[in-house]
């Protein structure tokens, strides 16, 4: 395959991805669309190697250097395989930022089609199909914090029990989690940061500065049909700077356990004798789109 149709596969969303690839997205270290646009940013494939499975098509995987959303240098490993009708897909195999020069290669959303959806034989063991599969209480993260998906899409091999994910399907998920963020007022709404902006008496531009965010984000942030809502840490800064404006003393250990609450994370301070000495005490209580 040609580096142009690998990222023709990939512009057009034909791409699979193994559950070790999925396992370091849920965990946040990276983001499906650093995948992507690595692939799209290449200008050549680095380095080509025999499929040791004999599953891909050419008989081939490639090492692909390109850069990630944040243009830094990063790798995506993958092989064409041939899905249902014959349709070509890229599996994607294994991911990673790089740190130095590469040596060695190594509305609530409606649920996704079924049908055709993996199909295909399995990339990772050679001998099973990957099979669409429904899975009700599906539990996963989304950047990190857990989230339990009401019923979820998995590809699963039915001779290894390989799971295998698709894009389309992983999107509904973060927009499932972005939902159900909302419906427990996990973030400001657009009319509470206006309502915070004005009562402090400040244009977006001094907001901005106020907070360390950019003029274009707070005006994103504002609108009432927006796309996204502010990052966690800009919507805490804001929560606490509201608290103030009431006058009273701010407990910011308090407001921020509260807040982490509404992530499903459930924290536990407890005091030490001794100066400003506390333990803290970490746990996940998963979030259902439910």
């Amino acid at each position: 395959m040609t580096l142009a149709e690998i990222q023709q596969l990939v512009a057009r969303r034909q791409y699979r991805y193994s559950e070790k690839v999925r396992n370091l997205i849920e965990e946040g270290f990276f983001d499906e669309e650093d995948c992507v646009h690595c692939i799209l940013s290449a200008t050549r494939i680095y380095k080509s190697e025999r499929d040791e499975l004999r599953q891909a098509v050419h008989g081939m995987k490639y090492v692909i250097l390109g850069r990630d959303t944040r243009g830094r240098p990063f790798y995506t490993v993958g092989k064409g395989i041939q899905g249902p009708r014959g349709r070509l897909y890229l599996y994607i195999t294994a991911i990673s930022q790089l740190t130095k020069p590469m040596i060695k290669a190594r509305r609530k959303p409606m649920m996704t089609e079924t049908a055709m959806l993996f199909e295909y034989p399995c990339p990772e063991c050679g001998n099973g199909v990957v099979r669409t599969t429904r899975i009700r209480n599906y539990k996963t993260k989304i950047k990190g914090y857990p989230f339990v998906v009401d019923e979820a899409l998995v590809g699963i091999c039915d001779h290894c029990q390989a799971k295998h994910f698709a894009p389309e399907e992983t999107q509904r998920w973060e927009q499932l989690f972005a939902h159900s963020l909302e419906a427990r007022h996990a973030f400001l709404t657009p009319q509470e940061i206006t309502w915070l902006r004005t009562a402090l008496g400040l244009s977006m531009e001094d907001f901005a500065r106020l907070i360390g965010a950019t003029r274009q984000s707070i005006s994103a942030w504002e609108k009432a049909e927006r796309t996204s809502p502010p990052s966690r840490t800009a919507d805490l800064l804001m929560k606490l700077v509201r608290q103030a404006l009431h006058g009273s003393k701010v407990d910011v250990v308090s407001v921020l356990l509260e807040e982490a609450k509404k992530w499903g994370i459930v924290i536990q301070i407890q005091d030490i004798p001794g100066p400003a000495v506390q333990h803290a005490t970490i746990g996940a209580q998963g979030i259902s789109d439910g």
